[in-house]
């Protein structure tokens, strides 16, 4: 883009379209500016601006100039309504699309050779669309503004939140529920209390009994998760309380680690193969405090995975599940696996890999929407250390971990299980 001044403070602009011209023409001039006229060049558009008009300064003798300045004169008013309609927020919708139809009727009737140009009516009309988005979005910041200046605690709290990348459908409550605290600092400390009571946990005793199967994406940690859960359960309760199961017959690397661990600890390890009956396995088993159920990861698409959950949705046993929800999936990847799933009944979920990402906010808007009990975290790859019980405060710590939050009493969570020495050790000898 570039501008030519004369010495009669005429100012030309030259730029791709109309949009780019009053942007320019607003922020160099301000709303003071009349356009004198506007027509299409080479590369773009052309507009002649001046500030302080005065018709006068432009009268001409002859007829013919007389019209032509008369002509621009009447283009220069309609012109500078322009930006004065779009100032005012209030105007309506109809409003706006008046103003861009009388000015593309303006430019045709001063341009009546070019009316039969097809092209350039297109070009005419996407111009004034994107003028008409521009001055909607103005609005709309003008709009926004106002409120924020109206609510200005509400408004700081949702920014900040805002950052951390948590839902609004989680948020906006939130930030109504402290408007009415006087300053902002105020209103976070009380936000952050709210959301902390929010998260839902849930007592991961249950989970120590029964049959238990982590369901979840492909790549989610859940054959590592079961390794973990497993170490623990035998050194806190024997060996011979404990069953693995995997129906994961896609993939043989993961039957083999379960294998391997179910040597080291001396635990059986079951596979229940196409040909084999889930039921006939866990009767196999029925003498152990503790059956965990590895799965394969689900995917949209695969009915063959999706028949491994209906085997366990018929089991004659209570399968309590597990969702193994990976921390440094996108959103959409995380609410997808939740949707995936959510038609069996999820008892709980465990946050996995929460050490390898840098947003924890999607993941905590899901299981606050959701309703979604958290029963477990994992953060590392070392078995069994690096599995903690949920708790509200490490995970409003996990979330806020770049901000200091001298309000909140998160205690440490110490570690409950010793470090492995030797391979009997695990089998709680």
């Amino acid at each position: 883009m570039k501008t030519e001044t004369s010495k009669m403070q005429v100012r030309r602009y030259i730029a791709q379209d109309m949009r780019q011209a009053l942007k320019q023409i607003r922020e160099e001039l301000g709303p003071e500016a009349v356009i004198l006229s506007n027509k299409r060049v080479p590369g773009g558009v052309e507009i002649l601006t001046a500030l302080d008009y005065d018709a006068t300064t432009f009268a001409v003798s002859s007829d013919e100039a007389s019209t032509k300045t008369s002509a621009m004169d009447a283009g220069a008013k309609h012109s500078h309504s322009i930006p004065s309609a779009a100032s005012k927020a209030g105007h309506s919708q109809n409003q706006l699309d008046s103003a861009f139809e009388a000015l593309l009727n303006q430019h045709l009737q001063s341009n009546p050779q070019k009316n039969l140009d097809e092209d350039l009516m297109a070009a005419m009309r996407s111009e004034i669309e994107s003028l008409r988005f521009l001055l909607k979005d103005q609005m709309e910041q003008m709009t926004r503004e106002n409120w924020n200046a109206r609510n200005p605690v509400e408004a700081a709290v949702m920014q900040r939140f805002e950052k951390y990348r948590l839902s609004t459908k989680v948020t906006r409550p939130i930030a109504r529920q402290v408007a009415q605290h006087i300053t902002i600092e105020e209103g976070w400390r009380a936000a952050i209390a709210i959301l902390r009571k929010q998260i839902p946990i849930v007592d991961n005793n249950q989970f120590n009994q029964g049959v238990v199967a982590l369901l979840g994406p492909t790549g989610a940690g859940k054959t590592t998760t079961i390794a973990k859960l497993a170490v623990r359960f035998a050194l806190r309760h024997g060996r011979d309380e404990l069953a693995l199961v995997t129906t994961d017959r896609y993939r043989l690397a993961a039957y083999e680690q379960l294998k391997a661990l179910g040597r080291i600890i001396d635990v059986p390890v079951r596979l229940v193969e196409e040909n084999t009956n889930l039921n006939k396995v866990l009767r196999s088993l029925r003498d152990k405090s503790l059956v965990l159920i590895d799965t394969a990861g689900f995917q949209q698409a695969d009915d063959e995975r999706r028949q491994q959950l209906e085997a366990l949705e018929s089991a004659n046993v209570n399968i309590k599940k597990l969702l193994v929800l990976p921390c440094t999936n996108q959103d959409s990847t995380l609410r997808a696996a939740y949707d995936l799933l959510a038609k069996s009944r999820i008892d709980a979920c465990i946050l996995s890999k929460t050490d390898e990402t840098m947003s924890f906010g999607e993941v905590i808007s899901l299981v606050v929407e959701k309703a979604l009990p958290v029963a477990y975290i994992t953060n590392g790859q070392s078995i069994p250390d690096d599995l903690q019980t949920a708790h509200a405060e490490s995970l409003i710590r996990l979330l806020f971990k770049q901000q200091k939050i001298t309000d909140i009493q998160v205690p440490d969570i110490t570690k409950t299980v010793r470090p492995m020495t030797n391979s009997r050790a695990y089998a709680g000898n």
